[in-house]
């Protein structure tokens, strides 16, 4: 159960932040892809700010720390074999 509050969490604040920022607007993510014409840059700091977080997870993630809703992270699946 706490997983899936977790997540719905996490979930939330996704959704929030992307309304936040304007980037349910078409118009506005039409103009900052529009690099030849009318740039918008503003998306690129939203992005921008995305980054140290990412940075700072994967960090915690390297340095051991475990997610707090679950015990451990799961495996990884082993890769397919592409030989016949």
């Amino acid at each position: 159960m706490p997983a899936l509050l977790v997540a719905f969490a996490s979930g939330l604040v996704f959704g929030l932040g992307i309304i936040v920022s304007g980037m349910v607007d078409p118009a506005k993510v039409l103009a900052f892809l529009d690099l030849a014409g009318n740039w918008d840059p503003s998306l690129a700091f939203v992005m921008g700010g995305a980054i140290p977080m990412r940075r700072q997870g994967s960090s915690w993630r390297a340095a051991g720390g475990a997610p707090s809703a679950t015990g451990d992270f799961p495996s990884r699946p082993k890769p397919a074999s592409t030989c016949a």
